[in-house]
């Protein structure tokens, strides 16, 4: 147990404090953005992979932690259809936006469509599909009685951004 007790003394698993920041733009600045084991030594209670990941993911100018348009986020589930959870590639599509903001806007969409899902019972989800057959983001009408419901009454179930998907189904 006591050879281990230096990783606990010099780790530091909490967030990075504006401090910190700024102490690390400074050396990036000084130093480059290639020696980050030379960077880490400027940094007490950090290691090189910790430093890396902070610039990468939040402080350089080129990440884009700006708020998401919806056409980004359209696009996000278009690539994710096509993709699946291949969030490397998806973040290849986007200027500015690391994997794991894809993969974590995802999620947020994914809760966002879950919360305005319509309990009208004439409206479903399918359950299981296959990943060619249709895009997993919208809903569908059952297939049984498509004319059942009237345009204007999934107008007022669906938000703006789904209409969209209402008309590309052919409803």
């Amino acid at each position: 147990m006591e050879a281990y007790s230096y990783v606990s003394k010099n780790k530091v698993n909490c967030r990075f404090s504006a401090k910190e920041d700024k102490k690390l733009t400074d050396l990036i600045n000084k130093y480059g953005e290639n020696d980050w084991k030379l960077i880490a030594s400027y940094m007490p209670g950090r290691n090189k992979r910790q430093c890396k990941d902070r610039w990468t993911r939040y402080l350089s100018p080129n990440v884009n932690n700006g708020p998401w348009t919806p056409e980004e986020e359209q696009l996000l589930l278009n690539l994710v259809n096509e993709l699946d959870h291949k969030w490397t590639q998806i973040a290849k599509h986007f200027q500015g936006r690391h994997d794991s903001q894809i993969k974590n806007k995802y999620h947020i969409l994914q809760a966002r469509m879950t919360r305005e899902q319509p309990t009208d019972p004439k409206i479903t989800q399918p359950k299981e599909e296959k990943k060619s057959e249709k895009p997993k983001d919208f809903f569908y009408l059952p297939a049984a009685k498509p004319t059942q419901v009237p345009l204007e009454e999934l107008i007022s179930i669906f938000d703006e951004r789904n209409i969209d998907n209402i008309l590309y189904f052919g409803v």
